[in-house]
């Protein structure tokens, strides 16, 4: 991560320098877990998070939502098939940055709950290209006797969601910038 030489613009002398300051610091004042070391942690996190990422695109979790409650990207839902395939191949996947992973946590059931009030309320069929290309959006269209009150609930879990999509990626732009430049399976 910090030695690879796509990465030589992201870990630059001087953040390097930073980071080794900030670690005689830490062994200094003894801030150091006796159970795992925090770069055991970092690395643990680090991996976790670039392999989800590298099926997610993390770059269009927030944009992907913008048009609901009419339509909303394919990308919007990844998150959660990838998330439930990487625990069922590899195991539980918990961070040990505790407060990245409640934001992590947050926003998987936001967007569970998102997902459930549009299948609840909205009837969803795909665009299909002009092109014949890949299907990339999908239309949703209320269901007959829909409320306007469902509805908004909709637009309700619609801003949790981008609110947690939000939240999430400023921790993780802080923690692992990196990871938003690394490339997206395309399978």
């Amino acid at each position: 991560m910090i030695d690879k030489i796509d990465d030589i613009e992201i870990y630059t002398v001087e953040l390097l320098l930073k980071m080794k300051k900030e670690h005689e610091k830490d062994v200094l004042h003894g801030n150091f877990s006796t159970y795992i070391t925090l770069y055991d942690a970092v690395i643990h996190d680090y991996s976790l998070l670039s392999t989800l990422f590298e099926y997610v695109d993390i770059n269009k979790l927030y944009s992907s939502s913008l048009d609901l409650p009419f339509k909303f990207d394919h990308e919007l839902f990844d998150l959660i098939e990838m998330h439930e395939l990487y625990e069922q191949g590899i195991g539980s996947f918990i961070l040990k940055d505790r407060y990245l992973n409640k934001l992590f946590a947050t926003l998987l059931n936001s967007t569970k709950q998102l997902l459930q009030r549009v299948e609840q309320y909205y009837y969803i069929e795909y665009i299909l290209e002009e092109d014949g290309g890949p299907i990339k959006q999908f239309k949703c269209t209320p269901f007959k006797g829909t409320t306007e009150k469902e509805r908004d609930w909709v637009v309700y879990w619609q801003g949790w969601y981008q609110e947690s999509v939000d939240l999430f990626i400023s921790a993780m732009q802080k923690r692992y910038p990196e990871i938003f430049i690394q490339p997206v399976f395309k399978g």
